[in-house]
């Protein structure tokens, strides 16, 4: 393998797999935020909106958000429960509207999801044919064997 070809491998190599995880980490930010879309239309469906003053003395959450809560070190979520009772309260005017459009935003997170992985997926060939590019133009070209005339 020559000297060119393995440095292509490894730009190539190194450029994707950095696509790779922005894509990973992207995907995992859409499917949390659809969760927590998921959850909250799920809770709304079934509680008024003059409960949720009620319902978030008791606030229990989901059990994901306990999980990554403990795993990011980000303190107990029970600690957030105050925080989350006076955003329901002030919510509570919104409530009738806010209930409509939490029902189609996960529609808008799949499709903001599907827009970002094809930006990013087009940035990487993008990258990839100016490294590929790069490494062309710095060989020494061999001299034309053709005499001008």
């Amino acid at each position: 393998m020559s000297t060119s070809s393995s440095s292509k491998s490894g730009w190539t190599t190194l450029i994707w797999s950095v696509v790779g995880l922005l894509a990973a980490l992207w995907s995992g930010g859409a499917w949390l935020l659809g969760g927590l879309l998921s959850w909250v239309v799920d809770t709304a469906s079934v509680t008024p909106a003059a409960d949720w003053a009620a319902v978030f003395k008791t606030w229990e959450p989901p059990p994901w958000l306990v999980q990554l809560s403990a795993w990011m070190g980000w303190g107990d979520v029970a600690q957030w429960q105050g925080l989350a009772q006076a955003l329901m309260e002030g919510l509570a005017t919104t409530w009738p509207w806010l209930g409509e459009a939490l029902s189609w935003l996960k529609p808008v997170v799949v499709i903001l999801w599907v827009i970002g992985l094809l930006v990013l997926l087009v940035l990487g060939g993008l990258v990839h044919a100016w490294v590929r590019w790069m490494i062309r133009q710095s060989q020494p070209r061999p001299a034309s064997s053709q005499v001008p005339a």
